[in-house]
């Protein structure tokens, strides 16, 4: 069983995303904001993580790239997610296609989350075979 972190200040989003994250058998923990996100993967390693990007105390992809600095923070799939889907670019960091190594993982918009939540599941089972 893969242990995820939904870090979010949206309590409806934050809730929505246990739901059905839970439904699917994951162990789920949240975080609040970004600095409350780093501090956790600081105590407890989550094989996941969902990061909203505009976020109080640290937006996501600043406690994206501490997470990556931590000694095992390659081996953690992030997602960075958020309203506005022009963010990815923030968050993927791309530099003539080629990934940096303290960017997400992958991205994704909170409309494309709940306008087609398996595609996201199945998303997250191919990072972590790559992990």
């Amino acid at each position: 069983m893969h242990t995820l972190l939904i870090a979010d200040d949206d309590d409806f989003f934050r809730d929505y995303l246990t739901t059905k994250f839970s439904e699917n058998s994951y162990l789920i923990d949240t975080a609040v904001d970004g600095a409350d996100a780093y501090e956790h993967v600081k105590k407890q390693r989550p094989d996941i993580i969902l990061m909203d990007t505009y976020m109080p105390k640290m937006l996501g992809y600043e406690s994206c790239a501490a997470i990556r600095k931590l000694p095992y923070g390659q081996e953690i799939v992030i997602i960075g997610m958020s309203s506005n889907p022009e963010m990815e670019k923030d968050w993927m960091k791309l530099d003539c296609g080629v990934r940096k190594p303290d960017c997400a993982d992958f991205f994704i918009s909170k409309r494309d989350i709940i306008k087609s939540f398996p595609l996201l599941e199945e998303k997250i089972v191919c990072l972590l075979e790559r992990k």
